[in-house]
């Protein structure tokens, strides 16, 4: 049985259930999961916050920043003013929430920059520092992170968890966000630039256009669509993308469309045609050659 009958906000830490919008507490984890038409809702002064939205849109303003968000996606803040959300829809909203208090927090960050040997002499010993996740929206299925949250997600719709440890799980989530963001720091190394911040900048308008990508695999996308979705001037962006993954636009696109290709073709519900429809290829001999050339096999004998 679910706990979101009636539109009630519950919270596996406390195992309460409530039926207006919680006031959260500095010095307390939440996770909440919720699906209520919540119009707006803001917080004071936050600790670190992981919103995953399965249904629904909104946006959240931070200071002068607004990070918008729809269903599939997820958004990080990072302790600081506070954030409000906005539901401008007006629709109801899926969401999970997790609230990671500041202790919590700076022992996950002394836990990741002191040695072992430090941990083993001083174990209580915490340094009073935040750690700072990349703040924007994020499509949930192109990330480990954004993996574990709809797993959490489906866990918390039809089971009350008791069984499990609520802070275990709210340490995997930071880990994987962790890794998440390594990952991320590694890449945008490579991009030309001088300046830390501007090669984080870049590499933040990269996910967009490689998102948009992701997102628009039944057609081809020109380059000046995706230098505008990403705020970037078209050479910048095609240099930046091949830097960093590796591969031009075009290439990463071709890539990607082979291997859901290879997925529906798999499914046994697709003809070969379909599939080539499907995925915005510009004919059915085009879309034959490059899979041919990727998998070593024609796609028709790959379905047979």
């Amino acid at each position: 049985m679910t706990h979101l009958l009636g539109g009630n906000y519950y919270d596996f830490f406390s195992r309460r259930t409530t039926i207006k919008a919680p006031t959260f507490e500095w010095d307390k984890n939440y996770l909440m999961r919720f699906k209520n038409s919540l119009d707006s809702y803001t917080y004071e002064n936050n600790n670190l916050t992981i919103v995953y939205f399965k249904e629904g849109h909104g946006g959240f303003e931070l200071e002068n920043r607004y990070l918008p968000v729809d269903h599939g996606s997820f958004v990080i803040t990072n302790p600081g003013k506070g954030w409000n959300y906005m539901n401008e829809r007006k629709k109801r909203i899926d969401v999970l929430s997790i609230i990671v208090s500041q202790a919590l927090l700076s022992q996950f960050y002394t836990f990741h920059t002191k040695c072992d040997e430090f941990l083993i002499d001083y174990p209580n010993e915490v340094l009073d520092k935040e750690y700072f996740f990349m703040e924007m929206p994020l499509r949930a299925k192109h990330y480990t992170s954004g993996c574990v949250l709809e797993s959490l997600h489906r866990k918390t719709s039809y089971h009350k968890l008791d069984h499990l440890d609520m802070e275990e799980i709210v340490i995997e989530v930071l880990f994987s966000l962790q890794q998440n963001q390594l990952t991320a720091y590694k890449l945008a190394k490579r991009i030309k630039s001088k300046k830390h911040s501007t090669k984080i900048e870049v590499f933040k308008r990269l996910l967009l256009s490689r998102e948009y990508i992701h997102d628009n695999l039944n057609r081809p996308i020109p380059m000046d669509e995706l230098a505008n979705i990403s705020c970037l001037p078209k050479f910048h962006l095609y240099d930046s993308f091949k830097r960093v993954f590796g591969q031009t636009p075009h290439q990463y696109a071709n890539t990607i469309k082979l291997m859901k290709s290879k997925e529906l073709l798999a499914s046994g519900e697709y003809m070969v045609n379909e599939v080539s429809d499907l995925l915005g290829f510009n004919d059915i001999q085009c879309f034959s050659k490059l899979f041919k050339k990727h998998y070593k096999i024609s796609p028709s004998q790959f379905k047979a």
